[in-house]
């Protein structure tokens, strides 16, 4: 069963990978920056729909504390 939802979960990163790099396309960027698209839709559609579940990756914590940080000083 695992195995399942695991594919489920690559099934989802693809997906916010692609509707990046198409995002990219149509604005026509560079290889560049379609990967840094791709990249950050995939990353943070993958957090978010993690958070939205209730699963909070080890990981966000380390982020939010390092944006509060930087938005104190």
């Amino acid at each position: 069963m695992d195995i399942i939802w695991y594919m489920f979960d690559m099934i989802g990163t693809i997906a916010f990978a692609v509707s990046g790099a198409l995002v990219g396309v149509s604005r026509k960027m560079d290889i560049f920056g379609m990967a840094v698209l791709a990249l950050a839709t995939a990353i943070g559609g993958g957090v978010i729909r993690d958070v939205l579940l209730g699963y909070f990756p080890a990981q966000i914590h380390f982020v939010m504390w390092c944006t509060l940080r930087s938005f104190s000083q």
